[in-house]
């Protein structure tokens, strides 16, 4: 069963708000010589928390890694060398994956209702919903110190 989060000290509104792709993977990303030149694939696109483009990366790594903390680190290390985020975000990470991976079930409802067959992959996102929780709940302190090694900012004023 999916572990329930206590959220209701929890509010959305005073999170920082950017445009977000909501679909950063491996496969929407262009490469050469080891870096990242471009971006491929904005249907998902739209203003949200500005911490919900790691929270998805995170999740994604989480599942393909097996929960590897090191390689979870490595990602972690080169996210913070070009974005950081404020502890008040950190907090944000099981809320707002609970939030992603709603709306992507809430992608395969509609896909279902369109007449296309979702059941193995709701089956496996609902597999993954529930992991992905459990594992940051077992790991929430280790999360927390990598968060604020590599992606904690120094200044916490927005408006600049």
């Amino acid at each position: 069963m999916i572990t329930e989060i206590d959220n209701s000290h929890l509010d959305l509104e005073v999170l920082p708000q950017q445009l977000v792709h909501h679909d950063l993977l491996i496969y929407n990303l262009l490469g050469e010589s080891g870096k990242i030149t471009g971006v491929l694939d904005f249907d998902f696109m739209g203003m949200d928390a500005a911490f919900m483009e790691l929270t998805i990366s995170l999740n994604h790594i989480i599942q393909e890694s097996s929960g590897s903390l090191d390689l979870i680190e490595a990602f972690l290390q080169g996210y913070g060398n070009v974005r950081k985020h404020s502890s008040i975000e950190f907090g944000y990470l099981r809320l707002l994956t609970q939030i992603y991976f709603v709306a992507v079930l809430h992608f395969y409802i509609g896909q279902h209702y369109a007449g296309a067959a979702i059941e193995s992959p709701f089956t496996f996102m609902i597999d993954q919903f529930e992991r992905n929780i459990s594992w940051l709940a077992e790991h929430d302190v280790q999360i927390q110190q990598l968060l604020h090694k590599y992606v904690m900012e120094t200044n916490t004023d927005h408006s600049k």
